[in-house]
């Protein structure tokens, strides 16, 4: 029961995020935080999920993490979140590996680029094309086999549109599947 009813309450909150995304109402709340912290919550969030299916995760920094930014945190780990765990669901074996790297700064502004990286069963190229449709994945059988409803990719998207962001796929069909997140945030003397 108290499984069932998790599962509702996510598929609740997932068709009001989409909700907000189609009518632009996402609100982003820019918190310092620091990106070291908040990326070991990513280990110990995924680390054990991906160890029970018998597949690596590893995380690979480069650049500045312990300095502190301005950002929404609490939408960055809900793409991330997302992002992570489908590389974990659609990953048998091999690794799942999480890049992050500051691609560039500017006075107080600075662009994080956040990869995901699996070697589990890829995307074809007319999935991709429609990855970020709501409600959709990469078959029926994908759905049959994996579950889930389709609307985390769109909701990330919509997230990291609003953010002034980016994402991007890549794929090999039976090789691995890479997205590509580029998101700003702000270095301010409130964070220091």
């Amino acid at each position: 029961i108290k499984n069932s009813g998790e599962h509702l309450l996510g598929l609740i909150n997932d068709v009001l995020d989409l909700s907000k995304v189609e009518a632009a109402k996402i609100e982003l709340e820019h918190t310092a935080f620091r990106l070291d912290a908040f990326l070991a919550t990513l280990d110990k969030a995924f680390g054990p999920r991906a160890e029970e299916k018998g597949v690596a995760f590893r995380q690979e920094i480069d650049g500045d993490t312990k300095t502190p930014i301005l950002a929404d945190e609490k939408r960055l780990r809900q793409v991330l979140f997302n992002l992570i765990g489908n590389a974990i669901k659609f990953t048998e074996q091999g690794e799942v590996v999480c890049r992050v790297a500051m691609v560039s700064r500017h006075e107080t502004e600075a662009v994080f680029r956040f990869g995901v990286q699996d070697t589990g069963i890829g995307l074809s190229e007319q999935a991709r094309r429609r990855i970020f449709d709501a409600f959709s994945q990469g078959d029926g059988s994908t759905t049959r086999q994996y579950g889930g409803t389709g609307l985390g990719l769109s909701i990330s998207y919509g997230i990291i549109r609003d953010y002034g962001g980016g994402i991007l796929f890549e794929s090999e069909p039976g090789q691995y599947t890479r997205a590509i997140v580029n998101l700003p945030a702000f270095y301010s003397d409130v964070c220091a």
